[in-house]
């Protein structure tokens, strides 16, 4: 994107525009448009112009940003590798970790966030604060971070809404004979819905957003409560100093890293109002607010989530570890509720659209799910990348950060060792997030998605 305005200008200037010309902009602008004068001001700022419509409020931001983290969601499916490598302890602990790793890069993004408020995030954040001899290839770089992310974070979504349906099959019907193909249909069939509630219902998607928000609450308590009132209990030291190590890594910490990718994918998605900033009102205060209560709230029921899985999973670990539906928390459920069946009743320009978008990212899931009935391996292997194209863009992006510091929300003194030690948490986990489960691993376990529990009906 060309910037006219330098770095340098941004320390020196407040957001908005000048009094006289907001007056002459004002009455040129249509009465029902005015409202967003000052978040069309800004984007004149970086020479843009609107062309989405602003339907997001503050409810309806923490909505989307907290229904695309889904952290208890993502925890309770994704705990295999984390149980393999590291155990109810190392889960416990590395939670908290990551947890505060999490919140340190969403105070940063809040603040480029609040600074930048242009939809895309990353790469217009390198764009503008990157020095001018390096901007364009940086820019460059963090986009193509930015968009692999996002397409494999579509697909493992839509993947595990086909294969969690494929793994409650395989727990109420044994004699159900599996095949990748299925999982590849299912894959369409919500990548189906996701299309539709994006086209026809797109002027209602910040009321969705809103009740959405409503049942990710409800949904958390209602598998909270039937679990914890139900299910037998684990003694608390059982839960909270049982280590594991299945992955023979030479220590014990080495594992609980190697194991770390479990709590880490349950994260992204916490910068999702950045990337629809230009759709949102007021938009330099919107963001930061989203970001920081959507972390805290994710972050809280997430590890209330875990607590409850762990306390009341089976004694004997490796019966969950080796559940055929690939996901534990069924094992889990079946478990506490006594019940296959209670289990499975737990689990449930004309248009101002971005329309070249969408109909890219369908047209590209459509053929990644193609991967799938092929080799479940291929396909795990690149939605991998989802932590790993995450945590890159953020560190470049936190990276030029650093050089500049002016927004509605800011970090004031705090800025620069906030942002040095989200980077250093970010490379550390991001790091770790590429290792395979075992130490000497088989063309399948070398497929780092694998750690994401998300595998159903063989590689």
């Amino acid at each position: 994107m060309d910037v006219e305005t330098e770095p340098k200008d941004l320390s020196k200037e407040n957001f908005g525009i000048d009094d006289s010309l907001a007056t002459t902009d004002r009455r040129n602008t249509p009465l029902s448009h005015q409202k967003f004068f000052k978040d069309e001001s800004i984007l004149a700022r970086f020479g843009k112009r609107q062309e989405l419509r602003r339907g997001f409020g503050l409810v309806s931001t923490i909505g989307l940003t907290s229904t695309l983290m889904i952290t208890w969601e993502v925890i309770t499916s994704t705990l295999l590798n984390g149980l393999q490598n590291g155990g109810p302890a190392g889960l416990i602990y590395g939670y908290l970790f990551v947890w505060c790793g999490a919140s340190l890069q969403a105070l940063v993004m809040a603040e480029m966030g609040s600074m930048i408020p242009l939809a895309g995030g990353p790469f217009n954040w390198v764009s503008i604060l990157s020095p001018k001899w390096c901007r364009n290839f940086l820019s460059y770089l963090a986009g193509w971070l930015t968009v692999i992310t996002w397409q494999s974070f579509m697909a493992a979504t839509a993947y595990v809404s086909g294969t969690l349906v494929q793994g409650l099959l395989i727990l109420n019907y044994p004699d159900y004979n599996f095949q990748r193909w299925h999982g590849t249909l299912l894959f369409y069939a919500a990548l189906a819905f996701a299309l539709f509630i994006n086209t026809v219902f797109h002027r209602l998607l910040p009321s969705i957003e809103s009740l959405m928000l409503l049942f990710h609450i409800l949904g958390f308590f209602g598998l909270l409560i039937p679990i914890v009132y139900l299910s037998p209990h684990q003694p608390a030291k059982e839960v909270f100093t049982h280590f594991l190590n299945l992955g023979e890594w030479k220590t014990q910490g080495l594992s609980l890293f190697v194991g770390l990718i479990t709590v880490a994918g349950s994260f992204p998605g916490l910068d999702a109002a950045d990337h629809i900033a230009e759709e949102i009102q007021n938009a330099p205060m919107v963001i930061p607010i989203s970001m920081g209560a959507s972390t805290l709230l994710n972050g809280t029921l997430g590890f209330a989530m875990l607590l409850a899985l762990l306390f009341c999973m089976p004694t004997d670990i490796e019966s969950v570890l080796s559940s055929k539906t690939y996901y534990p928390f069924m094992n889990i459920y079946a478990y506490a509720v006594g019940s296959t069946k209670g289990a499975t009743a737990m689990v449930d320009p004309r248009t101002s659209l971005p329309l070249y978008s969408i109909t890219t990212t369908v047209v590209l899931n459509l053929l990644l799910g193609l991967i799938n009935i092929g080799s479940s391996i291929g396909f795990d292997a690149f939605i991998s990348l989802i932590v790993t194209g995450y945590y890159s863009s953020f560190i470049l992006a936190a990276s030029v950060r650093l050089t500049t510091s002016t927004s509605p929300f800011r970090l004031g003194r705090a800025g620069v060792p906030v942002t040095v030690a989200a980077i250093a948490y970010s490379v550390l986990v991001g790091f770790f997030s590429m290792w395979p489960p075992v130490v000497a691993p088989d063309a399948e376990e070398m497929n780092w998605g694998r750690g994401k529990g998300r595998r159903v009906g063989g590689g």
